[in-house]
């Protein structure tokens, strides 16, 4: 819930830019691995998306639709 929440946030902020997961991990703090897996269900359910760039090969992440709109349900209802 709280890596959802940390992404949540991020989308907030700025929409158009996904958190590096170093940021987020330290944002959560959470280890490493244990953000990776949390990560990898979240993807695995929809609600987020993870991006390696071409450049440098850094791993972000970011909500995916169906992860701002759960989201926002969750942390904003009305």
């Amino acid at each position: 819930m709280t890596v959802l929440l940390y992404l949540w946030t991020a989308w907030q902020e700025s929409p158009d830019k996904p958190w590096s997961l170093p940021k987020l991990g330290k944002r959560t703090d959470l280890p490493m691995s244990t953000l990776r897996r949390t990560l990898s269900r979240l993807q695995g359910a929809g609600l987020v998306e993870l991006r390696m760039s071409e450049d440098d090969e850094r791993t972000t992440a970011a909500l995916s639709s169906a992860g701002i709109e759960f989201s926002t349900q969750l942390f904003r209802p009305e």
